[in-house]
């Protein structure tokens, strides 16, 4: 399944370095011209519902992203990326709570996008449909975790990229899940039902990126 999707990656690649015609992106947009970019995130993530609190697990994406401008402005771009995502918990001495858990969710996204250029600055909006690669607990003990997760989820994402240099932007961006992770109410983690019922698990993520504009 690795190798697949790098061999993936690369044609991707290959195709955006060389049908490229935007190379002033992103200053400058002409209209009616395919752009290429590939970028590496670092991701805050946490589950709501997991009852966890806070941004509790880094995690990562890279992705390569292919675009068409609409007008010196305005674009359509979609994304292909592999993403680890999850939730993360230690002990609680105080209020005796030792159901630990750090849930890793790893996932194939697929993301369509809307950006608008404003001030030098990228401003983008879309939906990302995922779809499940694997998911376990590494540190509590749930061995049918994966049965409890959904193989199909879509996220709602906005960000912006800023240009620090002409091949080279910054990216802050947010996602959330448009439904829930799970295929029932709840999700049992380290032994415990986790998940309240009628509230479901939903993906909620920050990060902070780097992106290669050739």
């Amino acid at each position: 399944m690795m190798k697949r999707l790098s061999t993936i990656f690369i044609l991707i690649f290959l195709f955006g370095s060389t049908s490229s015609q935007s190379n002033k992106y992103p200053f400058e947009w002409n209209k009616g011209q395919f752009y290429f970019n590939a970028s590496l995130r670092l991701l805050a993530s946490q589950i709501d519902g997991d009852n966890a609190v806070g941004y509790n697990k880094i995690a990562a994406k890279v992705a390569c992203n292919t675009g068409f401008t609409l007008n010196e402005t305005e674009s359509i771009e979609m994304s292909l990326g592999i993403a680890e995502r999850g939730s993360r918990k230690g002990t609680d001495p105080e209020n005796l709570d030792f159901n630990v858990f750090h849930i890793r969710i790893r996932t194939l996204d697929l993301g369509f996008y809307y950006n608008r250029i404003w001030k030098g600055i990228d401003f983008y909006g879309g939906i990302v449909p995922t779809y499940l690669l694997s998911v376990d607990d590494i540190e509590g003990y749930n061995p049918k975790i994966q049965e409890d997760y959904r193989e199909l989820g879509c996220l709602l994402e906005f960000g912006i990229r800023h240009p620090i240099h002409r091949n080279w932007s910054v990216s802050l961006n947010g996602t959330y899940s448009v439904y829930s992770m799970v295929k029932g109410d709840r999700i049992t983690i380290g032994g415990n039902t986790s998940i309240n019922p009628s509230s479901g698990a939903y993906s909620n993520s920050v990060g902070l990126g780097i992106v290669y504009h050739p």
